[in-house]
């Protein structure tokens, strides 16, 4: 028993099924990605604030004498401000197949023979697997970095000798 062949129409509706399954999951996985970032870069700060105040019990003072510390409070600033901007790459790349996607989806739905190029370089998947990759290197490196330079602030946090 042989199978029916696909006419043109419903191979288009079923490639407009497949891309719009794909936006979904990639958007679905966009916002995935914000809440984590929001948690660790929006709650973070707080938490190793609440951390120091509470295991200091609000008696402590920040060497700000030492050159060091200022450099490493404008590196941990700059490295945070490079998250964002690496985190909204990595959006903007997701934003960009997406909107390729909903070209071919376009495309396919004005009539047959009208996606071909587009069809194509919408199917890219791997252009945009190594640009995401690579700003997920880069946006974790500068997380690193920010927790060294942070840890490198917390140690030159001093306990205020017999207040409280």
């Amino acid at each position: 028993m042989e199978g029916k062949p696909m006419d043109n129409r419903s191979g288009a509706d079923e490639l407009i099924r497949h891309f719009s399954r794909e936006i979904e999951t990639l958007t679905s996985s966009i916002m995935t990605f914000r809440i984590r970032i929001a948690f660790t870069v929006y709650i973070g700060p707080y938490l190793l604030l609440g951390s120091i105040i509470v295991g200091t019990k609000g008696n402590f003072t920040l060497n700000t004498d030492s050159i060091w510390v200022w450099l490493a409070i404008a590196v941990a600033s700059a490295l945070y401000f490079g998250l964002g901007i690496g985190a909204g790459r990595i959006e903007k790349q997701a934003w960009r197949q997406c909107e390729k996607w909903r070209r071919v989806i376009i495309e396919l739905a004005s009539g047959p023979g009208h996606a071909s190029t587009a069809l194509l370089e919408a199917a890219n998947y791997t252009e945009l697997g190594d640009k995401v990759e690579s700003s997920y290197k880069k946006t974790f490196a500068l997380f690193l970095a920010s927790l060294y330079a942070i840890g490198f602030i917390v140690a030159n946090i001093s306990t205020i000798v017999g207040s409280g």
